[in-house]
């Protein structure tokens, strides 16, 4: 499964991230999934891009589109972790909890193609928005 996190500020003045987000996938009970997090590089729609650049990233206050991160989630061989055949997403920020409450951004489970290897989960490091 390949795709991507928009992320937005919420508040009143700019906040800073750089580097990379703790991404969770949850199942339909808000628990963790059993998913190895990779670091890898940057991570688009032709999927892995190559090396990784650590911007410092501005998001504005009231901007739906100031960063992003993009994902890729493969190797889904465990029990059917959500209804409809998705899960929910949580970002872990470095002053808190930002959560994407499931159903609200549901992500859809990657198929199994080897039993005998872990689920991997790869994220980029945040980055501006490409349109």
């Amino acid at each position: 499964m390949l795709g991507g996190i928009t992320i937005a500020n919420t508040g009143t003045s700019p906040c800073y991230l750089q580097g990379y987000l703790r991404v969770s996938l949850l199942d339909q009970e808000g628990r963790p999934l059993a998913v190895e997090l990779s670091h890898r590089g940057t991570i688009g729609t032709a999927g892995l891009n190559g090396p990784v650049v650590l911007h410092k990233i501005v998001l504005a206050p009231g901007r739906a589109d100031s960063g992003a991160i993009g994902l890729r989630w493969s190797n889904w061989c465990g029990p059917e972790p959500g209804v409809g055949g998705s899960v929910g997403v949580e970002l872990m920020l470095a002053g808190g909890t930002l959560a994407v409450p499931h159903g609200a951004n549901p992500w859809e489970v990657t198929t199994c193609s080897n039993p005998k290897l872990p689920s991997v989960l790869e994220e980029g490091p945040v980055q501006r928005p490409t349109s």
